[in-house]
């Protein structure tokens, strides 16, 4: 890389145990504030000096959700660790269309279009996938695969579509990174965002291919500051602050199908009688 110096950048201690472990599938449930942006910098980091020339996706609810909410962030943080925007990597272009990146080294397995597109320097290339559209993502090849709020991404086009996706390249990349998934989303609300709890239980029985991480803002609290918690508190009700900022796992879903369903009232145990106790 061009003109590239040392630089200390700060990463919380989870988001540092995220992005290097060793596991092919990584999930984080993390509460607002944590810093899912900032920890996608750093995985995109880590990837692209480690599979030069590869090629993986970033996938979100739409693509509009990643260029205007998730992409910002990141391409701040990646600015932070000396790697900038129109120097070391292009956005929805053509690198070799400018004389000023035309130098860019050529993926190993290039794409037609570049709009929704990010190249790098050394043929590092990200594609950006919308789960709004998942008939029209299906056929493609990547080497990873990072998806953001996960919990608002259907499970059929997570199963169907994106993890099928993960095969490119098997012996031209000799890291662990190599087909490594990345998870990240806050806690899920509702019904259809449950599928990405039960990888705590694939986590449990196959701890070398999955980790599974549970994160609050809390452990961000160096970059939030004590007044933001205040402010988050003051201005949120109860039940959104434990559920956004400090991530508290959620029993009982608010809106699910028998949403007014009570335990003490509506249900019974059986006696050994065999006559249920109301």
């Amino acid at each position: 890389m061009r003109n590239m110096s040392k630089r200390r950048v700060y990463f919380n201690q989870k988001q540092i145990e995220f992005a290097r472990a060793k596991q092919k599938v990584k999930v984080a449930i993390a509460g607002r504030g944590w810093g899912k942006s900032t920890v996608i910098a750093l995985i995109l980091y880590f990837l692209l000096k480690a599979m030069p020339r590869a090629k993986i996706f970033f996938s979100s609810t739409t693509i509009e959700q990643i260029k205007n909410s998730t992409l910002p962030p990141v391409i701040a943080k990646l600015a932070e660790m000396g790697i900038i925007e129109g120097k070391h990597f292009v956005v929805g272009k053509n690198p070799w269309n400018d004389p000023k990146t035309s130098w860019f080294k050529r993926p190993i397995a290039p794409v037609k279009k570049f709009d929704n597109v990010i190249t790098f320097w050394n043929g590092f290339t990200v594609v950006m996938l919308s789960a709004a559209k998942p008939n029209s993502q299906r056929g493609g090849s990547y080497d990873a695969g990072i998806i953001d709020e996960a919990a608002f991404v259907k499970r059929t086009f997570w199963e169907k579509v994106l993890l099928k996706m993960i095969r490119g390249n098997l012996y031209r990349f000799n890291t662990h990174l190599h087909h490594g998934i990345y998870i990240l989303t806050s806690q899920p609300r509702t019904a259809e965002g449950m599928w990405v709890m039960e990888f705590e239980k694939m986590a449990a029985a196959y701890p070398e291919t999955y980790l599974w991480l549970w994160a609050s803002a809390k452990d961000n609290s160096v970059v939030l500051g004590k007044d933001w918690f205040i402010t988050q508190k003051q201005s949120s009700s109860h039940l959104d602050y434990l559920l956004e900022v400090e991530n508290i796992r959620l029993k009982k879903l608010p809106n699910g199908f028998y949403h007014r369903l009570n335990e003490t009232k509506h249900t019974y145990k059986a006696t050994q009688t065999g006559f249920g106790q109301w």
